[in-house]
């Protein structure tokens, strides 16, 4: 159907699914809300389209704005670009309908694993035939519903425990968590990209929800419960519910009293800041908890986040902090989309059924789960010393430094600051903490910034003893999960092995 005209005119007001009010007859949309943000500027299609074509566009992307998403409005506005470059050469005459030609010339130009992308446009044309708008004929829609497009590959990052993209081992996550928890110590991280990153890591929720908490959605212990133990309740936003706003429907999640108490703390500070900010009289237990205060957003959301900026903060914060694979020797690739599919495998790993797993995910049913039954990371059921010594460098967990002599060390002086193997009653370091440590000594010094390892020091000792308890552990409970426990602390051993034999046949070889 061909359209010569300006095509039917667009309303002046309009809403988005969370009711932020704009009108659609404007050259530029500028939207955002939990989900996402949407950047269109309708002059660029002058190009390629005849107004009455760029009008039915307007028309239907109005439909995906107004009943579905802005994440999903913005990603069909992005590939019909790419569409309209592919089919349309800058100097041919500008497009007044589009036809079945069209679609198959760009079908011919995707590459096998790219195929998915037409099918979301496919969807668009289908849309765009229901509404009755001019501009694509029937011949392309009935080409699009017979085609079948080879889907996006789901899951491939998981089931091949891709070291960059899927999830973390065991000794990842718990060197992210170590990492981090000293980044907070030190000043690189904020209190709120810790307790954005910490909660991502326990919650496996994606970042839209996170975007989506108000300070209302942690509720304190009650206290006058006698028949249950008092528990901090965060009540998490769900997502991807179709044709509902991202605060229609809420799944309560349990913290843990540490973790929920700094959250707290944060939730106290974004108050503080807006109350300082503005005079206005305002419930401030509707504020954001992870707050944009750049922007202003929809009525019910005003001043929250969209999950794509925190998705981008927390990468960015978490890059700095030094967490190295022991996969690959290089810094841990940590993104949300991680944590959340670690989340996943580690439940599958605790023998957990598809659908408690979907439920842990916040899925509406279990088809995206299996990918997790399916592949369940596999631990290693003995480390010897020999692979613990091969594996150090990379994992590179020792925290702390390695010293000489005592006379080294930041509390030299202080006999009360060595560490003794408990079993021999050896020193193998000195503590540069100032204040009591609750820490079992000295096994998890290794994992500390503070501890100070002797050269001379026995620590061949300490990671003897500690493989002989995993394999001991493994014979009497069975569980590999169990036994596994103080693998990072066993990699940090051997690395300070390591260290100390290169520090010894250095200074023998300047000898």
């Amino acid at each position: 159907m061909t359209i010569d005209d300006t095509g039917a005119p667009l309303p002046i007001e309009a809403r988005t699914v969370e009711g932020m009010l704009f009108n659609p007859a404007d050259e530029r949309w500028q939207l955002r809300d939990a989900a996402g943000s949407l950047s269109i500027t309708w002059i660029r299609f002058d190009r390629w389209l005849m107004p009455g074509l760029k009008r039915s566009i307007q028309h239907v992307l109005l439909w995906y704005v107004e009943n579905r998403s802005l994440s999903l409005a913005q990603n069909i506005h992005n590939y019909l670009i790419a569409f309209l470059t592919a089919i349309q050469p800058s100097a041919a005459p500008k497009l007044a309908s589009f036809n079945k030609a069209h679609v198959q010339n760009y079908r011919s130009r995707l590459q096998p694993g790219q195929q998915w992308i037409l099918g979301v446009l496919s969807g668009f044309f289908v849309r765009w035939s229901r509404q009755g708008h001019p501009g694509v004929d029937a011949e392309t829609i009935e080409f699009l519903k017979e085609v079948k497009f080879r889907g996006n590959r789901k899951g491939e990052a998981v089931s091949t425990s891709d070291p960059q993209k899927g999830p973390f081992t065991e000794i990842e996550a718990a060197t992210i968590a170590a990492a981090t928890g000293d980044a907070l110590a030190t000043g690189r991280l904020s209190l709120r990209q810790y307790c954005l990153s910490v909660l991502m890591a326990a919650l496996g929720s994606r970042s839209v929800q996170f975007a989506a908490l108000k300070c209302c959605d942690l509720e304190p212990p009650d206290l006058g419960r006698t028949d249950a133990a008092p528990t901090w309740i965060l009540k998490m936003p769900r997502a991807k519910q179709r044709l509902q706003a991202a605060r229609t429907q809420f799944k309560p999640r349990p913290l843990v009293p540490e973790l929920a108490e700094l959250l707290q703390s944060h939730i106290e500070d974004v108050q503080a800041a807006y109350a300082s900010a503005h005079d206005t009289e305002t419930d401030l237990s509707e504020l954001p908890i992870f707050p944009n205060w750049k922007h202003s957003g929809a009525p019910s959301l005003q001043y929250h986040s969209t999950g794509t900026e925190l998705g981008s903060e927390l990468k960015a914060a978490l890059s700095t902090i030094d967490a190295r694979s022991e996969r690959t020797g290089e810094a841990i690739a940590i993104t949300a989309r991680r944590f959340r599919y670690t989340v996943g495998t580690r439940a599958a790993e605790e023998g957990l059924g598809e659908y408690v797993i979907a439920e842990l995910l916040d899925h509406t049913d279990v088809q995206q789960v299996a990918v997790y039954v399916m592949a369940t990371q596999k631990i290693v059921d003995r480390i010897e010393k020999a692979v613990a010594m091969q594996l150090a460098p990379l994992a590179q967990a020792f925290a702390g430094v390695l010293i000489s002599s005592e006379s080294e060390a930041v509390r030299g002086d202080d006999p009360k600051s060595r560490i003794r193997d408990r079993d021999t009653m050896a020193c193998v370091g000195n503590c540069g903490r100032h204040s009591f440590c609750s820490a079992s000594a000295p096994i998890a010094c290794y994992t500390c910034r503070r501890f100070q390892a002797w050269v001379d020091a026995p620590h061949d000792q300490i990671l003897d003893g500690l493989l002989r308890e995993r394999d001991r552990v493994l014979e009497v409970t069975g569980d590999l999960r169990i036994a596994s426990v103080n693998d990072r602390t066993i990699l940090a051993v051997a690395q300070v092995v390591h260290m100390c034999h290169a520090k010894r046949q250095g200074a023998s070889d300047a000898r």
